[in-house]
């Protein structure tokens, strides 16, 4: 563990859209990797929520990683799990980014996941 107590286990790759959905175009997102690093992912809770007409489990992750120049909302995580398949993978969504302690060290990421 380093001295700030954070200790990246976990591997993960930050994408970016590289194609966003148009309203008249058939074709699906396209997302980009921009970054692969390890990280901590600390599950914070969970509740149901009600999209549509469906109901739906939604999972809110806090992502602990080394500080990146650009890393947005816009942007998911998604965490790299070599034994499944891409499709299978955990996709976050990044709701906010905030530098921990303002010294460009760690970015701390609120994310969702929607099960």
């Amino acid at each position: 563990m380093n001295p700030s107590g954070h200790t990246h286990r976990t591997w993960i790759k930050i994408q970016e859209l590289s194609h966003p959905v148009q309203e008249f175009d058939a074709s699906p997102a396209t997302w980009q990797d921009k970054y692969t690093m390890r990280a901590d992912i600390n599950t914070n809770a969970g509740r149901e929520a009600i999209v549509g007409q469906k109901t739906g489990g939604l999972i809110s992750h806090i992502v602990t990683l080394r500080w990146q120049p650009g890393v947005t909302p816009e942007q998911r995580v998604v965490i790299d799990d070599e034994t499944i398949d891409e499709a299978s993978k955990q996709k976050l969504n990044i709701e906010s980014v905030r530098d921990v302690d303002n010294t460009k060290r760690h970015l701390e990421l609120k994310c969702t996941e929607a099960l």
